[in-house]
């Protein structure tokens, strides 16, 4: 098994330990402590004049993330420098704020945790489920504390967590009594004037207040343009100081979506003809009353009111969330739930994946894979498939756990059909039709101007993206690259809803899906977009552009043949796929990057060929790895170590790459030849995690070459530096290697040890592959010390493991196993 340990410390390796990144991004905070972490770690340790002086050392460090890295040529600032904090005790530091009013001592889970009203109608997130949104809810409160408009109108697409952020507004305005309008679709009667002022009335129970409203009540409902001088009344009444007074109060108007009207040309949603007066009148009172008391609503859709009383309400889109925000909700969830045993790590990427950022699907998948693994598997087949959107179908139930998944799968149904994806659809004229299918081509948000050269007229695309964002099939976001910039994007369940993949000729009449683009379409889109594009975010020069961005770009001029933009951008686009774990894709661009570039007649960068040889390696591309890996250290070594402007770590980082793939060639000499000189020079660079991880891999050949001690020694070695770098994976790695020798020499307590210790970090972090090959070995150790149960649980987790990677020799090896201590 001397392959195991390259496999598992190759595996480590590539997870976090590449110095040779073409940039700096927004990398997720798993990989924190192997890249952007070690670079704090680099520029805080070397500093022994500082060691006495905590706040300098570490300002130091967080300042140098700030800026390029010297170290890789064409890198960016740090996306991540402000997660590096210091904390102090009572002996040092300083204030870092202050204020002269009393901290609230309201607990942190105060307030409408679960519902947004009191009759307990309208579920929300709690508080420890609630995750992001911090920009929405400071424009909210900024809005609120210093009024320009009647009131706040939160609009996003179904499921986004509208009501959530209410109840969140609701938690954080103290001073303000919640007041919530919301009416089922048979209940929509609780929206008319009468009902609203009664739900003021009933909230007060007595006073001023409440003899003003039981005064109007029976004219209200004959007549609810009464409501704006009765509401204004109770708005100017409740700001005085007066015991008989109980104070403002927050007007929480949820789902306004059920009072309102499919536009009847290329205009907005209107409102009901039975509410607008309602409506009006309401967004009238805020408007013209002198008053503490704030106005918040929610809606799918943006929508029109007679007399442009909708523009007195501030319009705040509630995006998808992002990547990031969905492993947090993951993460609360996960702690807030009874069950011990989470979804595995598999099954939570492709819940992730299919939820496509929204937070009500996330967590409906989310408590599937928990509570009913299989019916979730179920329920994303028929996603992949969008029988969900059609309604889909239910899986007869047996038993009472049975009955409880397939209620659940009943409640994502119910989902999809709420969305009314078809009818969003058919609302589309032709031009805003074809704008969506053309922007489905991007799979990131881009600049609005960029639109505007699709359609070849501004005013065309600025009425089109209007209308797509106000029926929510376009998300504006901030743009990637420059925040001041209004971007936009298909949202993440259109774009998975709304269009079909086909094959010629295979439509049907009555589909009314959207065809995705296709190559003819996405070749177009590429050649009109990317030139503003590419010099929007930056141009040949990179540094502030997120891998994100980059691999936006690499796409776009892969299919528009853009061989300048594609040499820019590959790399990085490759390095950020790669820690998204999509290897294929990774791979599959690779090829292609580099195959344009060789059409081009231009010069390939060392570095896209190494990332390239990487990625086709992890796909069992073995030949294009071979030719890109073997081109990459041959460039190094025909430019000269000694040149100016050499990258030496680039080049380790290739003679490593390849080094691995003689080892697979059954080349140990050379490979062992190429390990020594990358270590040699991540030695000179003052490179410890790399030196490590390539002493592991000579540690294996030397192993194989039957120089057990060497090999023990440099492991040895290995395992002591990981463990002062806190590098986890790295450790497991490490003490994997150790136990192999052992189990060669025959010490099992030892060898137990150490794969007890690998195991159980590898369980932490979650790695798959990692447990199951460890489990390979440490299963039948514990069996053969008389703990038959526990080693047999591991060796069926190795198994179920394997199958699920796909490792099909692995599988029959763990049962062969498992078979013979039976």
């Amino acid at each position: 098994m001397t392959g195991g340990i390259d496999q598992l410390d190759g595996l480590a390796a590539i997870r976090g330990a590449d110095h040779s990144s073409p940039g700096s991004s927004q990398i997720p905070a798993l990989f924190l402590q192997h890249q952007e972490g070690r670079r704090f770690r680099q520029r805080f340790f070397p500093a022994p004049e500082f060691f006495f002086k905590l706040a300098n050392a570490v300002a130091r460090a967080r300042t140098a993330l700030q800026k390029p890295d010297p170290e890789n040529p064409g890198s960016g600032p740090s996306g991540d420098w402000h997660m590096a904090r210091l904390w102090l005790g009572p002996d040092g530091g300083g204030t870092l704020c202050g204020g002269d009013t009393a901290r609230s001592l309201t607990p942190h889970d105060q307030g409408h945790r679960e519902f947004l009203d009191r009759a307990k109608q309208v579920p929300v997130a709690t508080h420890a489920e609630f995750v992001g949104r911090r920009r929405q809810i400071q424009a909210i409160l900024r809005e609120f504390r210093s009024p320009t408009r009647a009131g706040v109108l939160i609009h996003g697409f179904g499921g986004q967590g509208k009501s959530s952020l209410a109840a969140r507004i609701a938690n954080r305005m103290e001073g303000l009594r919640p007041i919530v309008i919301f009416g089922e679709e048979n209940a929509r009667h609780n929206y008319r004037a009468a009902a609203i002022l009664k739900a003021i009335r009933d909230e007060f129970h007595s006073g001023e207040i409440t003899a003003l409203a039981n005064a109007e009540m029976d004219g209200m409902r004959t007549d609810p343009d009464r409501l704006t001088d009765v509401l204004r009344k109770i708005l100017e009444t409740s700001c005085r100081d007066s015991a008989a007074v109980p104070g403002p109060f927050l007007l929480v108007i949820d789902d306004i979506e059920k009072l309102l009207e499919p536009p009847a040309d290329e205009g907005r949603h209107t409102v009901h003809a039975n509410y607008v007066k309602t409506l009006c009148a309401v967004v009238s009172a805020f408007d013209r009353a002198r008053t503490d008391s704030r106005l918040l609503l929610t809606s799918r859709y943006l929508f029109d009111l007679p007399g442009g009383q909708a523009d007195r309400l501030l319009p705040l889109h509630l995006p998808a969330m992002q990547r990031h925000e969905q492993r947090k909700q993951a993460d609360a969830k996960r702690r807030t739930m009874q069950t011990p045993a989470p979804p595995d790590n598999d099954l939570l990427h492709r819940v992730m994946d299919a939820a496509r950022g929204n937070p009500r699907l996330q967590d409906l998948l989310f408590t599937l894979a928990t509570e009913a693994p299989d019916a979730c598997e179920r329920a994303l087949e028929r996603m992949a498939t969008a029988l969900n959107a059609q309604g889909g179908g239910n899986t007869p139930a047996d038993t009472p756990e049975q009955e409880a998944a397939t209620e659940k799968e009943r409640k994502l149904i119910a989902f999809f059909q709420g969305l009314a994806m078809r009818q969003l659809v058919e609302l589309l004229r032709p031009v805003e039709r074809d704008l969506l299918r053309a922007s489905a081509v991007f799979g990131v948000p881009v600049p609005a101007k960029i639109f505007e050269k699709l359609t070849g007229d501004a005013d065309t695309a600025q009425k089109a993206g209007e209308r797509l964002c106000s029926l929510t099939l376009w998300e504006r976001v901030e743009d990637m690259v420059n925040w001041r910039v209004p971007a936009a994007a298909v949202n993440g369940l259109a774009r998975s809803l709304a269009f079909v993949r086909q094959e010629a000729g295979s439509r049907e009449a009555d589909d009314w899906r959207i065809p995705e683009p296709d190559e003819e379409l996405t070749k177009a889109v590429a050649q009109t977009a990317l030139p503003p594009l590419f010099a929007a975010w930056g141009g040949a020069d990179g540094r502030r552009r997120p891998h994100q961005a980059d691999w936006q770009l690499a796409v776009l001029g892969a299919a528009a043949g853009d061989a300048a933009v594609v040499r820019a951008t590959a790399a990085a686009a490759l390095w950020w796929l790669r820690e998204e774990f999509r290897y294929q894709e990774a791979a599959k661009l690779g090829v292609a990057a580099v195959t344009l570039l060789d059409d081009a007649g231009v010069d390939v960068p060392p570095s896209l060929l190494r990332l390239a040889g990487e990625r086709c390696e992890q796909v069992g591309d073995v030949t294009s790895a071979r030719t890109f890996m073997k081109r990459a250290v041959a460039l190094f070594e025909s430019a000269g170590e000694m040149n100016d402007g050499f990258d030496e770590r680039g080049y380790a980082a290739s003679l490593v790459s390849w080094a691995r793939r003689m080892v697979r060639d059954g080349d140990p000499d050379s490979a062992l030849s190429s390990f020594q000189k990358a270590k040699e020079i991540y030695q000179k660079l003052g490179d410890r995690h790399q030196r490590a991880v390539t002493l592991g891999y000579i540690a294996g050949i030397r192993r194989s070459k039957g120089e057990v001690d060497a090999a023990l020694k440099l492991q040895k070695e290995n395992l002591e530096t990981r463990t002062q770098l806190g590098d986890l994976d790295g450790v497991a790695a490490a003490s994997y290697g150790i136990a192999q020798i052992e189990m060669e020499r025959q010490e099992w307590q030892g060898a137990t040890e150490h794969l007890s210790g690998s195991y159980a970090i590898n369980m932490k972090l979650g790695r798959l592959d990692g447990i199951c090959m460890v489990g390979l070995f440490l299963g039948p150790l514990l069996c053969a010390a008389g703990k038959k149960e526990e080693g047999m649980e591991i060796l069926t987790r190795s198994r179920d493991g394997f199958l699920k990677l796909g490792w099909q020799d692995h599988v029959r090896k763990v049962e062969e196993i498992m078979a013979g201590i039976s």
